[in-house]
């Protein structure tokens, strides 16, 4: 990953499916075996035993979450301690890059954010396209014209079929 780090895809409040959850873990598991295999010669013994220690606990939710029978699915958890192992990620290569005066290759991805925006937003979102932009002048002149209409038709007109009133 030279250059440019990529970023996640999905964040607290996104609307998300298994691939996008799968894609956002490699991601992290990339950096993870990128930190995993630098010099860690420099850094202190307990940010060593931290990482190692992290490592084991991100390598077990890996395995077992992305690759058993079911896999990730559209389970907020798993989403929600992903997002957990990208911050916690995110502080253990700060530690490394300022002990050790080594720059991760690629960058670090920032951990996700997500959009904040609640269901509602993104099914508007994703409908928006597909509903006319019409003034609400237009709309309102429209509805008072049927109200209007209808009151004509329902009780003002039949009073003057009958012959007045």
């Amino acid at each position: 990953m030279p250059g440019i780090s990529p970023t996640y895809r999905i964040g607290p409040s996104d609307v998300f499916t298994s691939d996008d959850l799968l894609a956002d873990a490699n991601i992290l598991n990339g950096q993870m075996n990128s930190l995993d295999s630098q010099n860690w010669d420099r850094p202190s013994q307990a940010t060593f035993d931290g990482w190692n220690a992290f490592l084991q606990d991100w390598r077990a939710f890996y395995r077992s979450t992305f690759f058993n029978f079911l896999g990730a699915g559209w389970n907020n958890g798993n989403r929600d301690e992903l997002i957990q192992f990208e911050t916690r990620f995110a502080t253990f290569a700060a530690s490394y890059q300022r002990e050790s005066g080594n720059a991760l290759p690629g960058g670090v991805v920032a951990p996700s954010t997500g959009s904040k925006a609640t269901l509602a937003q993104h099914l508007l979102d994703q409908l928006q396209p597909l509903v006319p932009a019409v003034s609400i002048g237009i709309v309102l002149a429209v509805v008072l014209g049927l109200a209007g209409a209808w009151v004509y038709y329902r009780y003002i007109r039949p009073r003057f079929m009958k012959g007045g009133a």
